[in-house]
């Protein structure tokens, strides 16, 4: 994420754009909410029929990049359709609302989306990486 109050004519295509000041401890606290198993129903776009909605979040952090330029990682199980945007925009709604950080464990709890934030634009996400079972893995490789 882009946070300053001036626009980037450089970084508009590949970052969200906040202009209002970010707290990094208070994304950090509802990030740490998320870790464990969990029903992410409520951070699912509408309209994606799965089979089940848990899922394990291994690890969820923001970063300081530079004066400018958050970072969010989070590593799991698995995603459902559009769950780290969904993620990232509650998270950012909340904060711009100043509710507190456990309200993002509520909004788990409630298993509806119309009671988490709006999602991140697509700017700035990024797969970086995926992990395979080990045998999975392996016997790809030999393909």
């Amino acid at each position: 994420i882009y946070n300053n109050p001036k626009k980037s004519v450089f970084l508009h295509r590949y970052a969200d754009w906040v202009r209002y000041p970010l707290s990094l401890n208070y994304l950090n606290e509802t990030s740490s909410l998320l870790l464990g198993e969990h029903d992410f129903k409520s951070f699912q776009s509408v309209g994606t029929p799965v089979p089940h909605t848990v899922r394990t979040i291994y690890s969820a952090r923001w970063r300081q990049l530079n004066n400018d330029v958050l970072e969010f990682r989070i590593t799991g199980s698995g995603f459902l359709k559009q769950m780290v945007r969904n993620i990232v925009g509650t998270q950012l709604f909340l904060e711009r609302k100043s509710e507190k950080p456990e309200k993002i464990r509520e909004i788990m709890d409630l298993k509806d989306r119309t009671q988490a934030g709006p999602p991140a634009p697509p700017q700035g996400l990024y797969l970086c990486r995926v992990y395979y079972p080990l045998e999975l893995d392996n016997k790809c490789r030999k393909l």
